[in-house]
């Protein structure tokens, strides 16, 4: 996330704290808008890991014992 524009503002991520530094994510499209989703540093850090959980589980279940 180096180099990224952080900004104070609320969590849209699982912990919902406003008035924290935020990141922009990018959008989310629902069936009526569009907007904005940012994340923490601490929601964002979680998130991360669980994706790394998730490769690496797949790459063990793709690579023959």
């Amino acid at each position: 996330m180096s180099g990224a524009q952080w900004t104070v503002g609320g969590c849209w991520l699982g912990c919902e704290r406003e008035g924290v530094p935020v990141l922009w994510l990018g959008p989310v499209h629902t069936a009526a808008a569009i907007a904005p989703l940012y994340g923490c540093a601490e929601c964002i850090a979680r998130i991360e890991a669980r994706a790394a959980r998730y490769v690496d589980d797949r790459y063990r279940l793709d690579t023959p014992a």
